[in-house]
């Protein structure tokens, strides 16, 4: 691996940038269920920071604003400030981490406080997702190889045939083989392609390619542009992942914690409730 590596990924990052902040205020308006963080960052921008005169609708403007920040910082969805305040007490009295409840995702509802048992997907879709999680991480480690490596991945034009490449060696993808060597291009056709198991004419063509200067400078293009797509790949095999590993991590927290059928009530709102039935 070379400097160009860095250079080809700060490239691609200062490229992606805008689309990084984008992808924040989506998570942000995902995370709090409103725009209101985003249309409250508007607003000041145009009226400033001076508060609203009239108290009802500064109420109303700093409730969404307590809404939205707890929604933010627990991670767990409700539909109201009152409701976030109940399930605030209920954690403190049945000592539940808030950090459990937002392991357990969507199917956590925080206003019946509550799993939501119908949502759970069952064992096979859970190994599945576990499945495709699997697959996905290899998928970008090997991205991540690919970015590291100095290598050309390139393919003939006739047989559709893959090969790596580099100044002086060049060698098929699958099964292993040696590389064919810059020494080998000035033996015999016959016994480099023996040894290397490409054709007479490719090893022909590839000789011209890693002994040339021209060939040289393509292979350097190649590999730049082979890093590009890969480090946008990675990106996405990343995120991939992280979302599957999320989704899977949630079904099972979720269906731990439903095994636990820890009571909804809070104690001091069922005597309330039992006291308004009896009057």
């Amino acid at each position: 691996m070379d400097s160009t590596v860095f250079t080809t990924i700060s490239s691609a990052v200062t490229a992606l940038t805008p689309l990084f902040v984008c992808a924040i205020f989506v998570w942000v308006i995902w995370r709090t269920e409103s725009r209101y963080v985003l249309v409250r960052r508007a607003w000041q921008l145009v009226h400033g920071n001076q508060p609203v005169s009239d108290p009802e609708v500064q109420a109303f403007i700093d409730e969404q604003s307590n809404l939205a920040s707890f929604r933010m910082f627990s991670g767990v969805r409700v539909t109201s400030l009152e409701d976030a305040r109940q399930l605030i007490r209920w954690t403190a009295l049945n000592k539940i981490p808030m950090s459990t409840l937002r392991v357990c995702g969507e199917y956590f509802d925080g206003n019946q406080r509550a799993i939501n048992t119908q949502k759970i997907p069952g064992k096979g879709w859970q190994r599945v997702n576990l499945f495709a999680f699997i697959l996905t991480v290899i998928s970008f480690a090997i991205c991540i190889s690919g970015i590291a490596s100095d290598k050309a991945i390139l393919s003939f034009k006739s047989t559709q045939r893959l090969f790596f490449a580099e100044p002086g060696k060049a060698g098929v993808l699958w099964p292993w083989t040696s590389p064919l060597r810059i020494e080998d291009c000035s033996s015999n056709i016959k016994e480099a392609s023996t040894k290397t198991t490409f054709t007479e004419e490719e090893v022909r063509l590839l000789c011209e390619l890693i002994k040339s200067e021209n060939g040289s400078s393509y292979l350097k293009n190649a590999v730049k542009s082979q890093r590009q797509a890969l480090f946008i790949l990675a990106l996405a095999m990343g995120w991939a992942s992280s979302a599957l590993f999320f989704a899977w991590t949630s079904a099972v927290a979720a269906s731990n914690f439903a095994q636990r059928r820890i009571s909804p009530e809070l104690a001091g709102h069922q005597l309330s409730l039992d006291l308004e039935k009896f009057n």
